[in-house]
Order: structure tokens, then sequence, then C-alpha cells
């Protein structure tokens, strides 16, 4: 089934936007099927949760944004897959960078 976190990873860095210190996890406090973290350039932590279809990521959406408030993160869905961004700061760079890499993620097929 597509997209995968492997295929938004991929535009992430085709896109200029390498992640580094990728490692997996089980998903549990998302409720996905399992969960990918890496770290940006910029420092901005990134999380890739990958659902059984998009009904799952959508019903999974409202707990995931309730976990955390903080104005660094964001939270969307795209298909089955759900991004979470904590970025490093509040600068505006920090903001550029979080607000490209959910263009790109928009676009994953």
């Amino acid at each position: 089934m597509k997209p995968q976190v492997e295929d938004a990873f991929a535009a992430f860095e085709a896109k200029g936007f390498p992640l580094s210190d990728i490692k997996q996890g089980l998903g549990r406090t998302s409720a996905a099927q399992y969960c990918s973290f890496g770290t940006t350039a910029a420092a901005a932590r990134v999380v890739m949760c990958e659902y059984a279809d998009a009904a799952a990521a959508a019903a999974a959406l409202p707990k995931v944004r309730a976990q955390v408030s903080d104005e660094r993160r964001r939270v969307e869905v795209r298909g089955r897959l759900m991004l979470t961004m904590l970025a490093s700061a509040t600068t505006p760079e920090a903001t550029r960078e979080r607000d490209a890499m959910f263009e790109v993620f928009a676009a994953v097929e």
C-alpha cells in the first residue's frame, strides 16, 4: 500500500531535507502500525507514522494533536501517513524548514 514512510523520507531527501539518526518504533502512542523517527539538519524532530489506511490515520489525528501543545509542533495526515514535526526553535528559519517539509509531505504519493 502506498504511500509508505520510506516514500515520504525519500521525498524529503530528494527536496534537500535529509534525515539523520532514523530509528523505527512501535507507534503505540499514536495508534499506528509503526513509526519512524529522524532529525533534520536544523535539529527538528520528525516522526512519521504509518497506519493501515487513511481512515485509521484520520481517526488518530485528534488524539495525537492533543498529546502535546507546543507552538513548535505541527501534525498532519496524508493518506495513511501521519507526520509530526517539532521544530528546534521558534525562529523564522525553523518555521520555514518545517513548513517546506510539510509542502513536500503534501505531495507524497
